[in-house]
């Protein structure tokens, strides 16, 4: 959250406090990866700020891995 995302700023909370790290990777819409981070926290909320080199107005894939759990969320950066 927020969907669309603002100043490149992505907050991501966790359904439950994973008990290792969590990955987290972002693809464009043709499906290449352009952003990959592991995070090891255990408050079960995430920020991060990316670079301002994605494109506004475009859709992108986020996807958050931890234990067994996925999830992928489509998402747009806000102009």
């Amino acid at each position: 959250f927020p969907n669309p995302i603002e100043h490149h700023q992505i907050n991501i909370q966790l359904f439950e406090r994973p008990a290792e790290g969590v990955d987290v990777t972002i693809y464009d819409m043709v499906g290449a990866k352009v952003y990959y981070n592991r995070f090891q926290n255990s408050s079960g909320l995430i920020s991060f700020k990316v670079s301002d080199t994605f494109s506004r107005e475009t859709h992108y894939i986020l996807e958050v891995k931890y234990g067994s759990t996925v999830t992928r969320e489509q998402v747009i950066f806000k102009k």
